[in-house]
């Protein structure tokens, strides 16, 4: 979710300066990079690591963006820090409520990284168009999935071990069904958009693979789940999708 958007809007712009990326990948890893140690000083402010770590972090972020609005003319980056920092805030204060696993917070994060295609492509380009938009709403829909399938996975888990309650099948059922709801929509999605021409046809093809799968995992029996295998299954599935639009987006 890091590397897959900025790649695909690099790649969609058409490419740029060497330069320019260099300097762009300094600001994104510094950006990223940055709030685990910000979480870190809201629990512990005088943590001496930490303080060495959001330094550090945010000179290599001020040297990559700023890097690139002095030497290549991209202020519109700062269009970006708006959202980028509303997502950082509503992590970070999901992390102090304990509540960083919830869906709510990692649909907010998913979003957040998925700026980093729109982002890219300016950076590439020097140019803001409707089909940066368009990416970051395809990664956003895509890497969204992932969240209420594996949900539906673990509930299905925690359904299935003895003795569990009878809310534990519920929830099993309301995960499935919500999962097989997301993917599905999500397909619609992209059809209606590539029916409108807004998006490639060829855009389809991971939405419908996704959903696919999630309807597979939702008619199997048992609990079924090896997270070390699911996640590898979602490597192998982030690798269509970046191949897939990597090819449409020539």
């Amino acid at each position: 979710m890091l590397l897959v958007p900025p790649v695909l809007g690099w790649a969609a712009a058409g490419g740029g300066p060497a330069g320019a990326a260099a300097l762009f990948a300094l600001g994104t890893a510094g950006a990223f990079l940055l709030r685990t140690p910000l979480g870190v000083l809201l629990e512990s402010p005088g943590h001496p690591a930490a303080r060495r770590w959001v330094l550090s972090c945010a000179a290599a972020a001020a040297a990559g963006f700023g890097g690139l609005a002095a030497l290549y003319g991209r202020w519109g980056l700062l269009l970006m820090v708006p959202p980028d920092g509303g997502a950082l805030a509503v992590a970070l204060r999901n992390q102090r409520r304990r509540r960083a696993m919830s869906e709510a917070n990692e649909l907010v994060g998913i979003a957040g990284l998925s700026l980093g295609a729109p982002a890219a492509w300016y950076a590439a380009s020097g140019a803001w168009e409707p089909g940066a938009a368009w990416l970051w709403a395809l990664c956003a829909l895509f890497f969204s999935g992932p969240v209420f399938h594996v949900k539906m996975l673990v509930s299905r888990r925690a359904a299935s071990a003895r003795g569990a309650p009878v809310e534990a099948a519920r929830r099993a059922d309301g995960a499935r069904r919500l999962s097989l709801a997301y993917h599905g929509a999500a397909a619609a999605a992209v059809a209606a958009a590539a029916a409108g021409g807004a998006v490639p046809a060829g855009a389809l093809l991971p939405f419908g693979a996704s959903a696919a799968k999630s309807a597979w995992w939702a008619a199997r029996q048992g609990p079924g789940l090896e997270l070390k295998k699911v996640g590898w299954q979602e490597v192998g599935w982030t690798a269509l999708f970046l191949a897939v639009m990597l090819h449409f987006s020539r």
